[in-house]
């Protein structure tokens, strides 16, 4: 059915293209062994809500997506354990083999969450609630920074599975952008202090740094807020979705060149394979809207933005996402 395919190629933007919006440094491939059959038949965990007892969905398979707020070369000068970048996108996709349903999830990047903290010389030092960005800030800026941060989405969403990370660093935006052509959209917001050819209210294809100032810049832009640039993120995904749709139905091979493409700037634990097999699969799936956590927006004590979820709203989601009654 055309409108379902519409939809499963949404996902395969936003499995590839969730790339698009963030940023992390050099592709190396983690060598993560997946399908560990030991806990096969353990019993799934559970959760209790109004008196129901809810369990763990059979099928899930979750992919986070994670972009980063380096550039390339930032790699060659790091210094230290807790200097890995801080991620300013965060997308949590989440696919349903056995019901055939795709749900993302667009996590705000200041929500208070349990993260792992280190100490000068790289050792564990312990956990503290803050926003969930600073999370892969810790670490080497890699594989171990994009575990921290995958630690503390499982904290946040009561120690549900992730299966698959992929980070990609502030350069891949533009890099993406300009090897689809650029995207086209209408500015809702005045980004002029960042390119005077940005009013508000201009319908324009970006090119170049125009993709990053739009995806990816806020201070100047509106109120100022992550939740403006979160509405600005999901935007461009929207548009780039219907770019890709094209594109692949021009040619199969879409996928594969895309990941060539942007491989420099990706850290994934994820093999090319993998990731081209789960969006073909996936490619007949009914897309679920995108969730994001309901909460409030405060400003801490250190005069940062804090996002605090609304937890029973939270639990609620998590139910309904990864959960099921029990029989």
């Amino acid at each position: 059915m055309k409108t379902k395919r519409n939809l499963a190629v949404f996902f395969r933007t936003l499995t590839l293209m969730a790339l698009c919006l963030a940023l992390l440094c050099s592709g190396a491939l983690a060598g993560t062994v997946r399908g560990d059959l030991s806990n096969r038949f353990e019993e799934p965990p559970t959760l209790e809500k109004d008196g129901q007892t809810y369990q763990y969905r059979h099928g899930l398979e979750t992919i986070l997506f994670m972009g980063i707020d380096t550039r390339l070369q930032y790699d060659d000068v790091r210094a230290g354990f807790r200097s890995g970048g801080q991620s300013d996108f965060l997308l949590l996709l989440v696919i349903d083999k056995e019901n055939e349903t795709i749900t993302p999830i667009h996590i705000n990047r200041d929500v208070m969450t349990e993260i792992t903290v280190l100490g000068v010389l790289g050792e564990e030092a312990g956990t503290v609630k803050t926003q969930l960005c600073l999370s892969h800030g810790f670490g080497d800026g890699k594989e171990q920074s994009c575990e921290y941060t995958c630690d503390a989405v499982r904290n946040l969403f009561l120690g549900i599975d992730i299966d698959y990370y992929v980070s990609m660093n502030m350069d891949g935006i533009s890099e993406l952008n300009d090897f689809m052509g650029g995207v086209t959209v209408t500015l809702n917001e005045d980004l002029t202090a960042y390119d005077p050819t940005m009013t508000a209210g201009t319908t324009m294809t970006l090119h170049g740094m125009q993709a990053e100032y739009f995806v990816r810049n806020r201070y100047y832009i509106g109120d100022g807020s992550n939740m403006g640039r979160m509405e600005r993120q999901r935007q461009y995904m929207t548009e780039l979705a219907k770019l890709v749709y094209a594109r692949l139905e021009e040619s199969a091979d879409f996928i594969g060149e895309l990941f060539d493409e942007l491989e420099p700037m990706l850290v994934t634990d994820m093999a090319r394979g993998a990731m081209i097999n789960t969006a073909w699969n996936a490619r007949d799936y009914a897309l679920n809207h995108t969730r994001t956590l309901e909460g409030e927006n405060v400003v801490g004590p250190d005069n940062h933005m804090e996002f605090h979820a609304d937890e029973a709203a939270l639990k609620d989601l998590v139910i309904e996402v990864f959960y099921e009654p029990a029989e």
